[in-house]
Formats: structure tokens, C-alpha cells, sequence
């Protein structure tokens, strides 16, 4: 019998690493998605089927063992640069600026995979999901901070007894991580110049969603109950669901929506510090080529009007600015 009568919550963790040759254990499990401050629950499926045979009645003929399917949320609190963007989208690419490194996330038809280890220090477990690409949620509201939701699917599960909690590397204490009014105003541009065609003030939430229809892939073989590879199902269609709630000020948007005009590059900055004009410590949300596909503007009993303008783009970007 163990030691201990009970396991404190706050005696686990969750870290992750890049998987240098996909679908194989990261070599460097250390790094926080940022600040997880809700619950994670990762799996731990051993699904049977129950089959009955003729002429053997009602009662079980054998318990067969099905496949295995590893699926869990990852909530956080985006701190750094080191939320894994690249998992739903598709590449990180690091850049030094003169007051600060670029990191930006774009997009790419395979996705890389990374290992998730959760590990618990009184259990001396770790549990290693190995294969792990996402679908990705962000989301903020006043008052609250910039939240990132990665749907992590995975291919395999490879657990440890008797080990040793891996060493994280957690965000910087007494730094406060992005917060909706840290928010700048949200621009809209031509793709084609480059000219703003309208700064949004108002903006006072969002919900921006990259659904990457992530399927485990079975073929038995060596995998056996586990999965090969996870495959990126999603094209076009049901890809993106982009919504930003604001406060209306004019019918700009709605004439927009109304007259089916032409797309537009859609930049939401969330800014923790700056150098004169240039934004040195930010998260930067890109749409590009965005169009407005719905921009309603409601008649409320009472209050202020708000609106959820809904956006459509072509493709995104995440960039995430660390100060020098």
C-alpha cells in the first residue's frame, strides 16, 4: 500500500516537447504551455467490445479488445511564447528584430507532433502521450486573460511507474500573462496594399477557433491497439470560426456584410510592452483575407448594442513578440 492516503492536484503538472522525428518520444519533454489553471484530464482507454457467440446463450463469449483513441483538452492561460502554436497550425519560426525576437506560427498542410508528459510528484508517475497534434480555441472577454484551449489528439500512450517528475520549465513568476486589456485596437487593411481600411476600438471579446479534424490512423502491425499516425482531415469547409463581439459604434461592418465587399487582413494585437511605436512584448492574431459573413446589428431592450461580427479567412497567423 502506498504511503500516502490521498494525491494533491497540486503535486501534478503538465509539460510537452517537440518530437524531432514524428510519432517518437521527444528526447526534451520540459516546456508549459503556458499557465494551466483548469482541469486536464488525459486518458487512459482500454475499451472492450463484449461478443456473444451462437449457442452459448445470452452470456459473454469473450471481452475482444478495441482500438485506442487518446483525446484530452489542454486549457491554458497564454504567458510566452511558448504555447504550442505550431501543433495546429503547422510551423514556429524564430527571427531576431531589433527590440525583440519574432517568433511566428504559421500554417502548413502537416501538422508536427509533440509528446505530452503528465507526471504527478506523490504517484511518481508519468504518462507520455506521444504522436500529439491539435485543434486549437482563443478566446479572452473583458476583465478576463487571453485563454488558449489546444484539443489534443494522440497516437500513443507510453506510461512510467516509479519515475521521476520530468523538470519544467514554468513561466516567470510576477509576470502577468496576456490579458484582455492588454488588447490594442483590432485593424482591418486591404490585402492588397496594405491600407487600413479600419481600426475597431470597441472590440470587447473574441472567440477564434482552428478545427484541424485531427483522426487517429489504425493499421494493427507493430502499433497493435494504437494508432499509426494522426491524420488532418479538415479542408476548407468548417476549418476556421472566427467571432469578434464589439461594442457598435457606426454601420461600417454591417455595409460591409451587406454589400459582400471585398476581403480584408484582420490584425488583433494583445500588447504587454512597448518601445515608442513598436510593440516589443505581444501576441498578434492574424486573419488574412477575411470576409465579414455576418455583421448584425440588434435591437436590445436595453443597454449598450453589441454585435458578433463573424469572420471567414483564407489563412492565419499567430506572432508572438518577446522583448530583448
Amino acid at each position: 500500500m502506498s504511503d500516502i492516503r490521498y494525491a494533491l492536484a497540486n503535486r501534478g503538472g503538465l509539460v510537452y516537447g517537440i518530437e524531432s522525428n514524428h510519432y517518437q518520444k521527444s528526447a526534451s519533454i520540459d516546456t508549459s504551455p503556458g499557465i494551466t489553471y483548469a482541469d486536464i484530464d488525459p486518458p487512459n482507454p482500454n475499451e472492450h467490445t463484449a461478443m456473444a457467440h451462437g449457442g452459448t446463450g445470452r452470456s459473454v463469449f469473450v471481452n475482444s479488445p478495441d482500438e485506442k483513441d487518446y483525446e484530452f483538452d489542454v486549457p491554458v492561460i497564454v504567458h510566452d511564447e511558448n504555447a504550442p502554436f505550431e501543433l495546429a497550425l503547422g510551423s514556429r519560426t524564430v527571427t531576431d528584430q531589433t527590440d525583440y525576437t519574432e517568433v511566428l506560427f504559421e500554417e502548413q498542410n502537416r501538422l508536427p507532433t509533440a509528446t505530452f508528459s503528465y507526471f504527478h510528484e506523490d504517484l511518481d508517475f508519468v504518462a507520455s502521450y506521444i504522436g500529439s497534434k491539435a485543434s486549437l480555441d482563443v478566446e479572452w472577454d473583458e476583465e478576463d486573460p487571453l485563454e488558449a484551449t489546444f484539443s489534443v489528439t494522440s497516437a500513443a500512450l507510453e506510461a512510467s511507474f516509479g519515475a521521476d517528475a520530468p523538470t519544467a520549465s514554468d513561466p516567470s513568476q510576477g509576470v502577468s500573462p496576456y490579458r484582455a486589456h492588454m488588447a490594442g485596437d483590432v485593424t482591418l487593411s486591404s490585402p492588397d496594399d496594405g491600407g487600413v481600411v479600419a481600426e475597431l476600438a470597441t472590440v470587447t471579446g473574441g472567440s477564434l477557433s482552428w478545427d484541424n479534424g485531427l483522426e487517429p490512423q489504425h493499421h494493427g502491425g507493430e502499433a497493435g491497439r494504437e494508432a499509426y499516425a494522426v491524420a488532418e482531415t479538415t479542408a476548407a469547409d468548417g476549418r476556421y470560426d472566427w467571432t469578434l463581439t464589439m461594442n457598435v459604434t457606426d454601420t461600417a461592418l454591417f455595409q460591409r456584410a451587406y454589400e459582400n465587399a471585398e476581403p480584408v487582413d484582420v490584425e488583433i494585437p494583445f500588447v504587454r510592452g512597448s518601445s515608442g511605436d513598436t510593440w516589443t512584448d505581444a501576441v498578434i492574431l492574424r486573419g488574412k483575407r477575411c470576409v465579414i459573413t455576418d455583421a448584425p446589428i440588434g435591437a436590445p431592450s436595453e443597454g449598450v448594442i453589441e454585435s458578433d461580427v463573424q469572420l471567414l479567412p483564407e489563412s492565419t497567423e499567430i506572432e508572438v513578440r518577446v522583448p530583448n
